[in-house]
């Protein structure tokens, strides 16, 4: 490389040398987040069969879950802390009527709670902590109680030509309470009450004994109802959520070319979205296109 620094910080891309030494220096960033959690839960479910035409859904669940959270300056000061216990019960009723022996139509009502650091242990975290601290340098209560969330849905289902064709739709509407939006890139904060409404569309048809399509449409109307405990949030009242499209819609098909050998592809529609609750920023819409292709080896399959 011309005009490489004396540091040996920068070598040559085509042809690097590893034993180049280095000069620079290293010094421990105690910067970052420590969160702690533990938690536990009951549930039971049951499907009561009342005849052939009508059943019934219903399921309890109890959770109990312990939150311990700190962040710390590059210093090892923290910064903000926090604790909570929460102690909740959710539960899902739903009732499926007949009207024939190829449809259904149903109507369902369920809650559920998601803690803060609810998925420590995937490696990933939906519903982090975070916020704004109060004057002692600790998190609101907001920000350590679970999001909960209210769900109501209508929906009904055919089986026809002989079901070689399957129909759905369904309308919805989603409440949630606490609920934790990202604000910008390193800030989650609590927005107080958010309601997401709309309907779904899908189809799945095997048009031939080698070719299938499934085709889907979602439309979603999204608001935030009240801001919650910070009052700047209160001006985003009536703003669309983030990263919730209004519209959105998949085309998806197979086609077995041999009995071996089945390729497919389809596309994939998203709409417009915000990229945050302030409704100031947005990501314009996309169509995604995928292709597959597939080639069975043996004639078993590897699970059984």
């Amino acid at each position: 490389m011309i005009g490489a620094p004396s540091g040996y910080n920068c070598t040559s891309l085509s042809n690097p040398n590893p034993n180049d030494p280095w000069n620079g220096a290293i010094s421990r960033n105690y910067a970052g987040t420590d969160t702690k959690a533990n938690t536990y839960a009951l549930y039971v479910f049951d499907t009561l069969e009342l005849s052939e035409q009508w059943l019934v859904n219903m399921g309890l669940r109890y959770d109990h879950f312990d939150t311990d959270y700190k962040t710390y300056t590059a210093a090892g000061n923290t910064t903000f802390k926090g604790d909570d216990t929460s102690e909740f019960v959710t539960g899902q009723f739903g009732v499926v009527y007949k009207p024939a022996e190829n449809g259904s139509i149903y109507a369902s009502y369920a809650t559920s709670a998601t803690p803060p650091g609810n998925a420590l242990g995937e490696g990933q975290e939906g519903n982090p902590l975070g916020g704004t601290p109060d004057r002692n340098g600790n998190l609101l209560r907001s920000a350590m109680e679970p999001e909960t969330t209210k769900n109501y849905e209508i929906g009904t289902k055919w089986d026809l030509m002989n079901d070689r064709l399957s129909l759905t739709a369904d309308i919805f509407r989603t409440e949630k309470d606490n609920a934790r939006v990202q604000i910008d890139p390193t800030t989650y904060q609590n927005v107080g009450k958010t309601r997401v409404q709309g309907f779904e569309l899908s189809a799945t048809g095997k048009l031939t004994d080698k070719w299938q399509v499934f085709a889907g449409y979602a439309y979603m109307d999204s608001e935030q109802v009240d801001g919650g405990d910070l009052p700047a949030n209160k001006a985003n009242d009536g703003n669309e959520l983030p990263n919730t499209p209004k519209n959105s819609a998949s085309l998806w098909t197979t086609y077995q070319v041999t009995p071996k050998l089945t390729i497919g592809g389809g596309a994939f529609y998203v709409d417009d979205v915000f990229g945050s609750v302030a409704n100031t920023t947005m990501v314009d819409s996309y169509v995604r296109y995928d292709a597959m292709a597939a080639y069975k080896l043996t004639k078993t399959s590897i699970c059984n």
